[in-house]
């Protein structure tokens, strides 16, 4: 549902104990919204880290049905934060980015009751930072292996062409050879025929 510059994505929630995990991507400028209903004694919990982009420009706002907020951070490349219902409520989150360049976010949340904190348990669903750079040597090193592998292709065409024009050479030599053999073969025999011719004279 898009209002105004808002794309509102909307998750139900499955279980009390369920968490979501998902990457967020801005683009443009827009904000991209999440929302949640919550009844009395349902605590939210939720967690995001800026994973590509300016990190610098981020907002990230929640506000609750009223449009009062909730939360509010500018700048910040993660954070956690809880919200108790005190009675039924959908709570809206925001992600929005001052740049129009491209900017990825890794976000967490669960609803429900009895609900651990997620910043306390690992954040085995995250694609931090790190992940990202290892990655990113890890394609480094696939493309100069490939790049690698491309020059030893390229040399070893080069060798069988080189090769084939040596045993050309080679061929041209051998057929060179043998027609001067045969042609002083020729001569040896011719000369031969006429010391007989003058012997069979004399």
């Amino acid at each position: 549902m898009l209002t105004g510059m808002k794309n509102l994505i909307v998750f139900c929630l499955m279980g009390l104990m369920a968490t979501n995990a998902l990457t967020i991507t801005l683009k443009n400028g827009v904000e991209q919204c999440i929302w949640e209903v919550g009844k009395a004694g349902d605590q939210l919990y939720a967690s995001y880290e800026v994973t590509k982009g300016d990190e610098k420009n981020i907002i990230v706002s929640i506000t609750d049905k009223n449009k009062a907020k909730v939360y509010q951070s500018e700048g910040k490349p993660s954070d956690d934060f809880s919200y108790n219902f005190e009675g039924e409520n959908r709570i809206t989150m925001c992600f929005s980015t001052r740049r129009s360049e491209e900017t990825s976010i890794s976000f967490r949340y669960q609803v429900g009751n009895e609900l651990k904190p997620i910043n306390k348990s690992p954040r085995t669903e995250y694609v931090t930072s790190n992940d990202v750079n290892n990655l990113a040597d890890k394609l480094q090193y696939v493309a100069t292996e490939i790049y690698a592998m491309q020059d030893e292709q390229r040399y070893t065409r080069e060798k069988q062409h080189n090769y084939k024009q040596d045993l050309i050479k080679l061929k041209r030599k051998v057929i060179i050879s043998s027609l001067f053999e045969a042609v002083v073969m020729l001569l040896c025999v011719l000369l031969q025929f006429f010391q007989y011719r003058s012997m069979i004279r004399v």
